[in-house]
């Protein structure tokens, strides 16, 4: 439960409450006050003390400071398509929107019966109502994505998600069978410490990755916190969820190849980089 902060309110609403039942304040992200909650800052702290206390001992406390900086800088990226890529960037008005949003506004038509019914039990699991709110990204910390989502790489602004965005550290999917949760299953609780905010994802990152990057190079580094292999049962990388509405103005770049398209697709690719020019954001060529 959550606390109205106003004084003269001071109702307990449920977490998944953005404004308080009872007055309508703000109450911050769902998302965002669940990874806040005592426990679970303390069971990051926990995992990610355990792991530079490790380093230190064995020599290694230079290398994890130098993993750290480079992940405090890493950034939110999204894999699309040229069609809806184009759409998002030329659009006057088109938002970024989640599956659940996009089904139920009937803007895109259901995946096939039997991954609907795992992607809605687990956002179900995870977020309980506001999964419907939340859109999914990767962590990378060169701009390159998931290509097995699409061959274009949209790299968000962090101003347009540092309040609202949390990490998990792993594909949603994988995290849901390896730690064996069962949706509707109340009497096994979500475990603690592989959550962060946006501001701790060097934390949750070290917790889970630091031992690989401490027996490689920092040219590998971007490897390690995003594997893209074209398949999504393979590929592996860190989830970022941002609640609420995405526009076109949260792009800082764009990471693409334009040469290798159809030859019909080049005037499109010309116009998604005039309208990110004009309004200076970067499309960077692969």
């Amino acid at each position: 439960m959550i606390k109205c902060p106003k004084i003269k309110c001071g109702y307990e609403n449920p977490l998944a409450n953005e404004n308080c039942v009872h007055c309508g304040t703000f109450l911050g992200f769902p998302n965002v006050n669940e990874c806040l909650q005592k426990e679970e800052l303390e069971a990051l702290e926990k995992r990610y003390k355990e792991k530079v206390d490790s380093a230190a001992g064995n020599g290694y406390d230079d290398s994890r400071i130098e993993f750290e900086e480079i992940i405090k800088k890493s950034m939110a990226v999204i894999n699309v398509n040229l069609d809806d890529l184009h759409m998002f960037v030329v659009g006057n008005n088109t938002l970024y929107s989640s599956y659940q949003l996009q089904t139920g506004g009937e803007t895109r038509d259901f995946a096939p019966s039997e991954f609907d019914r795992e992607r809605l039990g687990i956002e179900g699991t995870l977020f309980g109502s506001y999964g419907r709110n939340i859109r999914y990204a990767a962590l990378s910390i060169d701009g390159k994505g998931l290509k097995s989502y699409g061959d274009f790489t949209i790299i968000i602004s962090d101003t347009a998600i540092e309040e609202r965005a949390t990490l998990l550290e792993e594909n949603s999917y994988r995290f849901i069978k390896t730690h064996k949760i069962l949706a509707g299953d109340i009497s096994k609780r979500m475990p603690r410490g592989y959550r962060a905010v946006w501001n701790d994802r060097s934390k949750l990152t070290v917790a889970r990755l630091l031992e690989k990057a401490l027996l490689t190079t920092v040219e590998n580094y971007a490897k390690i916190v995003l594997l893209s292999t074209g398949n999504r049962k393979t590929d592996d990388f860190i989830e970022v969820h941002i609640y609420g509405k995405l526009s076109n103005t949260s792009i800082q770049a764009v990471r693409g190849n334009s040469e290798n398209v159809r030859e019909q697709d080049k005037d499109m690719i010309e116009r998604i980089k005039d309208y990110l020019t004009a309004d200076s954001r970067q499309w960077i060529e692969e």
